[in-house]
């Protein structure tokens, strides 16, 4: 009886000491698997970390040329509030300036309508043939709001006049 328990102990050890030396021969992968763990093969980046390193390389790319575009045509305010979502960024200057940013950074709207400094959008920003349209036939008026839209472009004025203009300039 005696030998065959010690049989059957070192059959059990026996057993045992090859299942941790499966283990032992399993790939890192295989290991970390079993274990619920988050797979990392040595040498190679991790895809999250990747991922979220571009995304940090492109909002602070996205923040440089916010902040360029701001101290260029508002260089007497500041950056308040910076918000970005899928469609692009939207910025509040502290004067209460209202700048949208496609995610291609382009602006895509500037609103002065609540602004403390600026009374007008800067005819910098303005497209020259809008410019030049609205110097002949608004010459009293300024720009308080202009956007680019699906048609072309939206510009609202100071006498709360709206006008259309297509992609070509010419008024819809």
């Amino acid at each position: 009886m005696k030998s065959i328990l010690t049989i059957l102990a070192l059959i059990a050890l026996f057993l045992v000491s090859c299942s941790k030396e499966e283990s032992t021969f399993m790939s890192e992968e295989q290991v970390l698997t079993k274990s619920g763990s988050v797979i990392v093969k040595s040498g190679e980046e991790n895809e999250d970390e990747q991922e979220y390193a571009e995304e940090e390389n492109a909002e602070e790319e996205g923040e440089a040329v916010i902040a360029a575009f701001v101290e260029t045509y508002f260089p007497e305010t500041a950056i308040a509030e910076v918000n970005e979502d899928e469609e692009g960024y939207e910025v509040k200057l502290e004067d209460g300036t209202q700048i949208n940013f496609d995610s291609d950074l382009e602006w895509k709207k500037i609103s002065c309508k609540h602004s403390s400094v600026y009374t007008f959008v800067p005819e910098s920003v303005i497209p020259e043939e809008i410019n030049a349209y609205l110097s002949e036939n608004y010459p009293e008026n300024v720009v308080i709001d202009i956007k680019k839209v699906g048609f072309g472009w939206m510009v609202t004025l100071d006498g709360k006049a709206k006008i259309k203009f297509n992609k070509d300039f010419t008024i819809k």
